[in-house]
C-alpha cells in the first residue's frame, strides 16, 4: 500500500492513457474510466513528474492497441484531469451524499510518473466485484454504482488530448 502522507498538489495534472477503442469522434467513452474486477485503483501518470513522457513511451510500446495509428510520430490520446477536481468528486443516493472520497495518490515505485485514483469509503478501497464493507453507505448500495457514477464524475471533467511521445 502507498504512503498515503504522499499527497499530490490539488493543482497538478494527472493523465489517463485511453486506448483509441475508448474515443470516438474524438470523445472519450465513460468506459476509459472502468477498473477491471479486483482492481483498487485507476491508473493515471503524472504530468508534472521529469519521467512522465519516457514513461508513457515505454508503456504504449509495449500495449500497442494505446497507440495511434494514424499519426505520423509515435503518439496516443490521454484524458487530463486537474487533481483537485477529482478529488472534489462526491458520490449522491437519492438526496444523501455518500461516505466516498476520491483520491489521488502516487505509485511510483516502478514507474515515476505513476498514480492512482482511488475509491474510498470509511478508510477502505471500493473496489469492483468486492462486498462493501462500511457501514455508512446505505443498504442496497452496490460498489459497481458507487464506481459507475466516479466513472462519469470522471469522464465529465477529463479534458481528451493527442500526446505526441516523439517529435
Amino acid at each position: 500500500m502507498t504512503d498515503r502522507s504522499e499527497y499530490i498538489e490539488r493543482s497538478e495534472d494527472v493523465v489517463r492513457l485511453v486506448n483509441s477503442k475508448y474515443v470516438l469522434d474524438d470523445v472519450v467513452s465513460v468506459e476509459a474510466f472502468a477498473t477491471s474486477i479486483g482492481e483498487t485503483y485507476l491508473s493515471v501518470n503524472r504530468q508534472l513528474v521529469e519521467s512522465f513522457r519516457e514513461d508513457i513511451k515505454s508503456f504504449v510500446k509495449t500495449h500497442n492497441d494505446f497507440i495511434l495509428r494514424n499519426n505520423a510520430s509515435l503518439s496516443c490520446y490521454g484524458a487530463k484531469m486537474k487533481v483537485g477536481e477529482v478529488c472534489d468528486i462526491s458520490v449522491v443516493h437519492g438526496s444523501e451524499k455518500l461516505d466516498v472520497s476520491v483520491e489521488v495518490e502516487p505509485r511510483a515505485a516502478h514507474t515515476k510518473s505513476h498514480a492512482g485514483i482511488f475509491v474510498r469509503s470509511n478508510n477502505n478501497n471500493v473496489v469492483r466485484g468486492r462486498q462493501l464493507t462500511s457501514l455508512s453507505i446505505p443498504h442496497g448500495v452496490s460498489t459497481d454504482s458507487i464506481l459507475m457514477e466516479v466513472q462519469w464524475r470522471l469522464h465529465d471533467i477529463a479534458k481528451l488530448e493527442i500526446l505526441k511521445l516523439e517529435e
